[in-house]
């Protein structure tokens, strides 16, 4: 079985003025996350390739999120109903695009059972199977008879029932013949077709005792969005491949080399029956030394899944280390790959790509290294020897998980946004307006020694701008300090000295605060563009606007790249052309839109994000290339493949930013961001973030500067207001507490900007383009966690 098709045409009266404007299955559930989302993701899980959505009452909305998408690898189709046709008779609007057996379900009820199973359940003169659950009062549900696994029999609801009862989960696995069972219109598949069936003997039931949830009252609305994420959020057993579910071979790798090891393939059931997440962890050496490729270890497992599926079995994910300390294929010879077990990358990829409660998970494995995986994950291992797997299993899941104090979401990032507004407001806003700008100057000052004292210098542009950012960000934090005063002066600093007459920006002014350096530079100009859209913005000032609407305008005349981009100035010679500054233009031209309205801007923007997505993403790896020649294609030396976890956190957050204008939805590729920066880019033993990672996931430069820290608060405030994702509110919380170890400083309100990879600080004065980084985290922090009161 590999498509299902999923009913989402219903009006949802019950529903009210909830369903007013709104498909019942796209009711909100936590942050962005749509009940559709959650049955969506249930059954992709499964390993079913295609799922066709049958929309009808407010069917463009659907449309609208869905078409096209590709979730844990199955395709999404929305076919809308030209008129509502019933349950059974929508089938007909895609009766030649069906399987011969296809898996359905409502789009207003989530049964969280193995369907797998139910599709094993159907009998070879069977049409249909129904998933059947027991309720302890089914007095507003029709009940079902089932006897033998055949269902014999409905019943109409009765309010007056009183007792539980078998009903229909509302998940069917049926033949495409039952279309030939299907009237004219309105036809239901529920009261004109399956009582038919039932009579006829044609209708397997597997009853389930998995979670289930219907959203057709307002009131099973608010217990689904106070229940449903937390039920989804499963225990996960995590199985080694060769030794534990498959006998080793020796590098194994070829379908016809697959024997599972007895038990194994119970065990698998045993877990995808139990409602918990069944996920492969294994080293695959072979490839490294060349024995085979990656693709015949994907080959391999989808050999699994297929013989595992005609025992209504799954596994939901593989997840393989391909590297080895002595291999000979270039691009995987690392000898102590994070991945490789005893290492837990591998673990802790799948502890944040899955919804995963850590406390009822375990691993198994036939080795000392996969327990050992395990607890560097935080996960209970297990060693299993022959003829064990099953027994373990069983022994796993009678486990209780240790009590565990529940706390309420978003109430540590709520802690941590008090902390910083106190900070902020009482001590570093207070602190850089008296002593980090310069009244002689008319300048803001490069650095404050460890006393708060200025350190005579040349000025860079790029800091003068990004002072001019803190404080309007100030301003719109409420800030009842001099805001406007340091806005205002920043501006006077840009406009009169730092844009030269013919065009572009100046790199430098002096120590006097006059200019000294008239390189141009494409990162000094994105920052100053920016520095215009926020004053713009909280001084309602459209004159700002103009002038930024004339530098973008000569940018443009003059520096854009025929292969995309733009040329990057006289400071940083190219090839390598770099993402950063491109980055920061992106940055900036979302600000501008946000300023000013101007579809333009964010049109700019978007053709930004393309290179994003054509050029500076890998697709391989989900991480970010740092630097690349003049057409966009990586460096052939070390730095092409160089990534900063820093930068990989900033554009998750931007790509977030992006949607939330309507600019387009690469949410998969933010998502594969954040992902690999928290499992190869953070150090799991003190939470530091490395300033430089291979793409390969293996460190590059260990030390951490201060700024990735508050780029990894953002991207994760940015998953979790959209997800409500726990381990997003983790990360952001730990990201926070690391920074303000860099903040803990003598004279408050300044901060240390560089940590050896022995986590001791370097001893220099604190720099004011750190600020701006700062100020966008905490400013996050403190809205995201204002949202979730």
């Amino acid at each position: 079985m590999r498509q299902a098709v999923i009913l989402v045409g219903g009006r949802g009266t019950r529903l009210g003025a909830h369903a007013k404007d709104i498909p019942k299955p796209l009711m909100p559930i936590a942050g962005d996350v749509r009940f559709l989302d959650y049955l969506i993701e249930n059954i992709a899980r499964h390993g079913l390739s295609e799922i066709v959505l049958l929309a009808g009452h407010l069917g463009a909305q659907i449309a609208a999120r869905y078409q096209g998408r590709s979730i844990r690898g199955a395709t999404l189709r929305v076919v809308l109903e030209p008129a509502p046709a019933g349950t059974a008779g929508a089938l007909r609007y895609v009766a030649d695009d069906l399987d011969d057996v296809f898996l359905m379900t409502n789009g207003d009820s989530l049964f969280d059972a193995n369907y797998l199973a139910l599709a094993q359940s159907l009998g070879a003169d069977d049409i249909g199977a129904m998933a059947l659950r027991r309720v302890p009062d089914a007095a507003r549900f029709g009940r079902v008879e089932c006897s033998g696994g055949r269902v014999t029999s409905f019943h109409e609801k009765d309010a007056a029932f009183r007792g539980e009862a078998l009903i229909s989960a509302g998940v069917y696995v049926l033949r495409k013949s039952v279309l030939e069972r299907v009237g004219e219109p309105p036809c239901s598949i529920e009261t004109d077709v399956f009582p038919q069936l039932a009579t006829e003997g044609r209708l397997a039931g597997l009853e389930s005792d998995g979670f289930f949830i219907d959203i057709g009252l307002p009131e099973t609305l608010e217990e689904a969005r106070v229940t449903l994420p937390a039920q989804l959020r499963r225990g996960a057993v995590f199985f080694d491949r060769d030794g534990t579910l498959t006998r080793d071979e020796g590098y194994t790798h070829k379908p016809e080399d697959l024997h599972w090891l007895p038990g194994a393939i119970a065990a698998i059931r045993r877990a995808n029956d139990a409602g918990r997440l069944a996920i492969v962890i294994t080293n695959q050496a072979g490839v490294a030394r060349g024995l085979y490729s990656e693709a015949d270890v994907h080959r391999f497992h989808a050999h699994m899944q297929a013989e595992l599926a005609a025992h209504g079995a799954h596994i939901d994910a593989f997840y393989h280390c391909p590297h080895h300390g002595e291999g000979v294929r270039p691009g995987y010879v690392f000898a102590d790959h994070p991945d490789r077990k005893p290492n837990p990358g591998m673990l802790r990829r799948a502890l944040l790509e899955w919804p995963i409660d850590r406390s009822r998970s375990f691993m198994l494995g036939d080795a000392e290294h996969d327990v050992a995986a395990a607890r560097k994950a935080g996960v209970a291992g297990y060693r299993v020897g022959a003829g064990e797997i099953l027994s373990m299993v069983e022994r796993g899941l009678s486990q209780a998980p240790a009590p565990q104090t529940q706390a309420t979401p978003g109430e540590a990032l709520r802690t941590r946004a008090a902390t910083a507004r106190a900070w902020l407001f009482d001590h570093a806003l207070p602190l850089w307006w008296a002593n980090g700008y310069d009244p002689a100057a008319h300048a803001f000052n490069e650095k404050l020694d460890a006393n708060a004292a200025p350190i005579a210098g040349n000025r860079r542009v790029r800091v003068q701008a990004r002072q001019v950012v803190v404080y309007a960000r100030a301003g719109r934090l409420g800030w009842d300090g001099p805001w406007r005063d340091a806005v205002h002066a920043g501006l006077e600093v840009l406009r009169t000295r730092c844009f030269r007459p013919d065009g572009g920006t100046r790199h430098l002014l002096a120590p006097n605060g006059q200019p000294l350096d008239e390189r141009r530079d494409l990162y000094d100009f994105a920052f100053t563009q920016l520095a215009l859209a926020e004053a713009a913005f909280v001084l309602k000032d459209q004159t700002l606007l103009d002038e930024a609407g004339r530098h973008v305008a000569w940018l443009e005349a003059n520096w854009a790249h025929p292969n995309g981009g733009f040329r990057e100035g006289e400071v940083t010679p190219t090839p390598p052309r770099r993402q950063n500054p491109h980055m920061h233009l992106f940055e900036a031209f979302l600000a501008l839109h946000e300023a000013s309205s101007d579809s333009a801007y964010l049109a700019r923007a978007s053709a930004i994000a393309a290179l994003f997505r054509d050029h500076f993403f890998d697709t391989q790896y989900g991480a970010l290339r740092e630097y690349f020649d003049d057409s966009w294609r990586p460096m052939s030396d070390e730095t092409g493949r160089i990534t900063e976890p820093g930068h990989q956190f900033e554009w998750s957050w931007l790509l977030h930013r992006w949607a939330g204008f309507g600019g387009g939805d690469l949410s998969a590729e933010a998502e594969r961001l954040r992902v690999s920066g928290e499992t190869y880019g953070v150090n799991p033993e003190d939470g530091a973030v490395y300033d430089e990672v291979f793409i390969e996931g293996v460190p590059h430069k260990r030390t951490s500067r201060l700024w990735p820290h508050t780029e990894r608060i953002k991207a994760n405030v940015a998953r979790f207001e959209l997800t409500r994702d726990p381990n997003a509110e983790i990360a952001a919380v730990q990201a926070f507490d690391t920074l303000m170890r860099y903040c803990d400083t003598p004279t408050p309100g300044l901060w240390r900007d560089r940590m050896n990879a022995d986590g001791a600080f370097v001893d220099e004065p604190a720099p004011a383009s750190s600020f701006y980084h700062i100020m966008f985290a905490m400013a996050e922090l403190m809205r995201v966690a204002a949202a979730t009161k």
